[in-house]
């Protein structure tokens, strides 16, 4: 195998940074990159909207528990129970 000159790898070098530009599929670390980010957005959204949700049912959950306990007290202050 011959020895590669140093154009000759810089080349490749560059093509597995930058990837090729006549095809879509080979887009490099830089491309990868970018493909994780964006799949990184996508799940970040998804968590955060998720945190939402949790936190808007931690708050009914303790109106509810709360309200139970408040309905009780209050039976029971009253004789009702």
């Amino acid at each position: 195998m011959p020895e590669k000159t140093q154009k000759a790898m810089v080349q490749e070098l560059y093509q597995a940074v930058v990837g090729l530009k006549d095809n879509p599929d080979e887009n490099g670390l830089i491309g990868d990159i970018k493909q994780i980010s964006k799949k990184l957005d996508l799940v970040n959204g998804r968590t955060r909207a998720n945190e939402t949700r949790s936190k808007i049912n931690q708050a009914i959950l303790g109106v509810i528990i709360g309200g139970g306990g408040a309905t009780t007290g209050i039976t029971k202050l009253l004789g009702l129970w």
